[in-house]
């Protein structure tokens, strides 16, 4: 397996359109090391279906990486979002890649690994500081917001 750092992509307004026939409302986005633009980006990869792409967020609750979406099709990417986002492209992955989507990623080490279990919610820590019995009050509160 082989995984290609595609970099990070971010939104931007160009002047002109890169890509004709776009409609007005498109969102896009570019890569930003090079600024090359997403669609000419994706426009070159259309078709090849021996990689997988992955998309990947930060989010800063969690500090590391972590793979929101793969697909062995480019164009259901858009690889953008207010939170950094990056773009990695695995080549000569065999079998369900499925398996790999909220998988946490290493880029030092280019390796996916298992997500940790997340940390009690402030709610949770309280209720049970409380002797409440978390997973009863839980469920009663989702049975109350319906």
């Amino acid at each position: 397996m082989n995984i290609i750092n595609q970099g990070k992509w971010v939104l931007y307004q160009p002047v002109d359109y890169p890509v004709k026939g776009l409609p007005s409302n498109i969102m896009f986005a570019r890569r930003e090391t090079d600024g090359v633009d997403w669609y000419q980006f994706r426009d070159a990869y259309v078709g090849k279906t021996d990689s997988v792409w992955m998309t990947l967020l930060k989010p800063p609750a969690l500090g590391e990486w972590v793979v929101l979406m793969t697909t062995r099709d480019i164009t259901l990417l858009f690889p953008s979002s207010p939170m950094e986002m990056r773009l990695i492209e695995v080549q000569g992955l065999d079998g369900e890649h499925e398996t790999f989507r909220h998988k946490r990623f290493d880029f030092d080490k280019k390796e996916f690994l298992p997500m940790r279990p997340s940390p009690p919610s402030p709610m949770q820590m309280m209720a049970e500081e409380l002797g409440i019995d978390w997973e009863k009050f839980r469920k009663k509160m989702e049975a109350n917001r319906s």
